[in-house]
């Protein structure tokens, strides 16, 4: 009878280990998804925006009429996009007034033109497109936490022709068209 019950408590155990360390494995196993599924996200939100800044670099170097396409994809966690302009000072050119200034495109309207987008840019950097330095692409997302942005600077003067919610399109690939405006800045539009 004591073998019986050795027999038994050996089962037992054997069996409480092998749940343990499924239970440990099945944590791991977990943990390592949703981690590569975040680094997936993120690979695709920064893949996006280099092709974005990158194809504008071109498009701004080839000069005016030029018109280029690429594609982006932006997961479900990214909240919105924008354009952040640095202006030149006066030290750099007369009668600019330096700073940063960040426009976020709203679905209300277009970031393409900033006067159209109501912006108080410093100096003559509202009126003179000469003012403003460089520009990039600024996307906030909740990928890693509750306010990740991404920030892509680009020599090229950016704009965005549509409201937030066409340009961010998520969970799909799609085409953005790239090309020089009457104004001098180089658009980006989702075709």
């Amino acid at each position: 009878m004591a073998r019986i019950e050795k027999k038994a408590q050996v089962s037992v155990e054997y069996l409480l280990i092998t749940v343990f360390a499924l239970i440990i494995i099945t944590a791991i196993f977990v943990f390592a998804l949703t981690s590569s599924d975040q680094n997936i996200k993120a690979r695709q939100i920064s893949e996006s925006l280099d092709n974005l800044t990158k194809t504008s670099d071109l498009v701004y170097a080839m000069g005016q009429n030029n018109v280029l396409f690429t594609q982006a994809f932006w997961p479900n966690e990214v909240k919105e996009i924008g354009i952040v302009y640095e202006c030149r000072t006066a030290v750099e050119l007369p009668g600019c007034g330096g700073g940063t200034v960040e426009l976020v495109c709203g679905a209300e309207g277009t970031c393409c033109n900033p006067q159209a987008c109501e912006c108080n840019l410093p100096g003559n950097c509202k009126t003179d497109l000469d003012c403003i330095k460089y520009s990039a692409i600024k996307v906030q997302t909740t990928l890693f936490g509750p306010n990740n942005e991404y920030l892509y600077p680009s020599r090229a003067k950016l704009c965005i022709q549509q409201n937030s919610e066409y340009f961010l399109a998520k969970g799909v690939k799609y085409g953005i068209k790239i090309g020089w405006t009457d104004t001098g800045m180089v658009e980006l539009e989702a075709d």
